[in-house]
């Protein structure tokens, strides 16, 4: 009996923590080369290639200005 294949073998391996820009396919881990916008309230992540907003973080604690 043969060992069971993985339905991704023969592709790139990636990190877990590897975001995707929905408009154009972009990726980059998460602190790859999106471009980051940080306020008090919120981080927003931004694709770097057509600046489509990939990602939205709440701060839980915000920061103290």
């Amino acid at each position: 009996m043969s060992p069971k294949r993985s339905s991704a073998a023969g592709t790139r391996s990636r990190s877990k923590t590897t975001l995707f820009c929905p408009e154009c396919g972009h990726e980059s881990d998460a602190d790859g080369d999106w471009l980051v916008e940080e306020t008090p309230a919120r981080e927003t992540h931004t694709c770097p290639v057509c600046t489509a907003t990939i990602e939205v973080r709440t701060r839980l604690d915000p920061l103290v200005a």
